[in-house]
């Protein structure tokens, strides 16, 4: 084998000159002759594998990946812990949104249902119990607020007057207001009236609403602070009058039909209010004159035309106050001629 010569290997190299190609076209009939293949040395490199074999191939995109950070002063990392299991109603209670279990939303409903019942129990049945009940014999009394007046009855739209026996002239006030500054200035100018002596003129008093004043309405307006049990023995009839004396002096009084049952207890009212403040509270009976003061300290019992009545005199323009419950009719008048005079005719 040492012996033998290098036999080279046949030459895949074809040298092609202009003037072959030519003759070649020639005879091929002008086209380019078709050289037979030639099998491919192994050692041959095709122009194309030349031309690109320094050129890399296209690869297939790929997604980016995240870029990793090292740290080379990271202290190794622990594995984290296992997790704890969860029950089914621990998962439930630590969901936002879900709704309360069967469970609890039935003890909830159920308190607030035994609330209500207890709270209606108490106010409707143990309540009342431990309320303070009136003392026996005496009913609870209501009374109004000093801000707030009483109710005032209802004006009367047909003239309550108190019948006399004889017809005597009449007057009818219309009061510009209810007050008792009102009802007084009224009387005190119908007084000024030029009348003959020893005769009577009655009155018919309207209100701004022009009705007629009831007699409660009149006592309210005349008296000051009048009691009021001495108002609810007022019935409706009334008359208020005017008299002129023998000096021809105005002398104002009234008559009013109390209700039956009343007459002993107005009779005591009256009595105990002769040593309290009657002067003060029945001044106006004298339309803004001044009586002056009392002749004696109380009031006496006097019987004269076979009327009994009770009378004190004052001191100025004889004056006096006298009064008498007559028949269920009660009569106040400010001079003793005067009294006797309506009650004569009364009946």
């Amino acid at each position: 084998m040492g012996n033998q010569k290098f036999k080279p290997q046949p030459t895949n190299i074809v040298i092609r000159t202009m003037k072959k190609d030519l003759e070649a076209l020639r005879t091929s009939g002008g086209t380019i002759s078709q050289f037979p293949p030639e099998e491919p040395s192994p050692h041959s490199i095709s122009e194309e594998a030349f031309l690109y074999q320094n050129v890399p191939k296209p690869s297939q995109p790929s997604e980016p990946l995240p870029p990793t950070l090292e740290s080379m002063d990271a202290p190794p990392q622990t594995p984290p812990a296992p997790p704890i299991p969860l029950t089914p109603q621990d998962t439930k209670r630590g969901m936002p949104g879900e709704p309360f279990s069967p469970r609890a939303l039935f003890f909830l409903l159920g308190a607030l249902v035994f609330f209500l019942v207890l709270g209606i129990i108490g106010y409707f049945f143990i309540y009342p119990k431990l309320k303070p009940s009136p003392e026996p014999g005496r009913s609870p009394v209501s009374l109004p607020s000093p801000q707030t007046p009483p109710p005032s009855p209802t004006p009367s739209p047909v003239n309550p007057v108190l019948s006399l026996r004889e017809q005597f002239s009449s007057s009818t006030l219309s009061l510009f207001e209810k007050t008792s500054s009102s009802l007084l200035v009224a009387l005190a100018q119908d007084a000024e009236t030029l009348t003959a002596s020893g005769t009577l003129r009655t009155l018919a008093l309207l209100g701004p609403d022009t009705q007629y004043l009831t007699a409660k309405e009149f006592a309210e307006l005349l008296l000051h602070n009048p009691p009021q049990s001495f108002l609810a023995s007022l019935g409706s009839e009334y008359v208020p009058f005017v008299y002129y004396d023998k000096t021809s002096q105005a002398r104002f009084g009234f008559a009013i039909r109390l209700i039956p049952e009343t007459k002993e207890s107005v009779e005591t009212l009256m009595k105990n209010w002769e040593t309290t403040t009657l002067d003060q509270d029945w001044a106006a009976m004298f339309l803004g004159r001044n009586p002056g003061k009392r002749k004696t300290a109380a009031l006496k019992a006097v019987v004269a035309e076979g009327v009994s009545f009770r009378e004190v005199a004052y001191q100025n323009n004889n004056a006096a106050f006298a009064y008498t419950v007559f028949n269920d009719i009660l009569v106040v008048a400010t001079n003793r001629d005067a009294l006797l005079f309506l009650v004569k005719n009364l009946f």
